[in-house]
């Protein structure tokens, strides 16, 4: 059974006294069937390094691709938040996905990489992504 995407919801806003468009953009990251599937398997400590990795990733997208006015919110737990100008943000956004689902096989044992999917309580999961 595949899990459900991550929950993401984009709007545009306008800061008040600018005229430009921004990009609002929340991913809620763990709740996937995949994700909680890894953390059982691995355990938190594992799961934690996704979470560092991927706001690592979105530091360094952003930097590169975006803006000095771009912001990167870390709310709490795997809830992310990146305000970005509106023409920026479809790139950023496709870049973090490619970079996370390129590198996301690093935090399993080759095995599983091979197998493209875990298993835990004899279920099969996929392998963490973002979409």
């Amino acid at each position: 059974m595949r899990p459900s995407a991550p929950s993401r919801a984009t709007r545009r806003v306008a800061p008040a006294g600018r005229a430009s468009d921004f990009v609002w953009t929340f991913a809620d990251f763990l709740p996937t069937a995949a994700a909680i599937a890894f953390g059982v398997q691995q355990g938190f400590l594992a799961a934690d390094e996704v979470l560092r990795d991927l706001a690592q990733m979105l530091g360094e997208t952003v930097d590169e691709f975006g803006t000095p006015d771009d912001f990167i919110g870390h709310r709490g737990g795997d809830d992310f938040v990146v305000i970005t100008s509106g023409e920026q943000g479809p790139g950023i956004r496709d870049r973090i996905v490619a970079r996370f689902n390129s590198s996301v096989g690093t935090h399993y044992n080759f095995i599983d990489r091979d197998k493209q999917y875990i298993t835990v309580d004899g279920k099969q999961y996929p392998l963490m992504s973002l979409s």
